[in-house]
């Protein structure tokens, strides 16, 4: 896999190109995302690395507007996350996935590392990072396959502290092409290697 893809926000007041390429150690994903929160326009810059089977061990959130550290975080994939290279940070234990809240690709990790089949569900911890206000916190989350096909699936995602669900519609590759009232995809393309 190695594609480039586009997000537009649901009220089109923001997008997101990605750069998601794949190596034989595992995943690189390489994001920008514009938008507007509470009035205010941000620039955000993330990236993602994952083993062969999805599991985040390297992430960083650069904010491109002037005054926000960029945040840098590493995980040995069982649920260890550190900050700074070698800080640990215990409240994020257990934390195998991330999910930012401007993208829709952080869904992408969720869905891939877990394979569910029609009907599985299960609930994990994940990594939270808003955007743009670079608040990082555990969160509790459940992912519901509702069905597979050869153009790709449907899965719930509820997010269980704020009471939230809504249905995915994914690609083959797990990537979503519609998060309803959220995101949309607008363009994707497979490049050659």
């Amino acid at each position: 896999m190695d594609r480039t893809v586009m997000w537009m926000q649901w009220n089109n007041l923001g997008m997101e190109q990605l750069h998601l390429a794949n190596y034989p150690e595992g995943i690189s994903a390489d994001g920008v995302v514009v938008g507007v929160r509470e009035g205010k326009p941000f620039r955000t810059r993330y990236q993602i690395e994952t083993d062969r089977h999805w599991q985040v061990h390297h992430l960083k959130v650069e904010p491109l507007d002037f005054g926000q550290p960029t945040l840098a975080l590493s995980s040995d994939g069982l649920g260890q996350w550190w900050r700074d290279g070698n800080v640990p940070i215990p409240e994020l234990q257990g934390c195998i996935d991330v999910d930012f809240s401007a993208t829709p690709f952080t869904n992408t990790l969720a869905i891939r590392r877990l394979a569910l089949q029609p009907g599985e569900v299960r609930e994990l911890s994940v990594v939270y990072v808003s955007m743009p206000e670079m608040i990082v916190r555990a969160m509790p989350q459940r992912y519901t396959c509702l069905e597979i096909n050869s153009q790709g699936g449907l899965y719930r995602y509820e997010g269980l502290v704020r009471n939230f669900a809504v249905d995915l519609m994914v690609d083959r590759d797990g990537l979503v092409i519609e998060y309803p009232q959220a995101f949309r995809r607008i363009w994707s393309v497979e490049e050659p290697r």
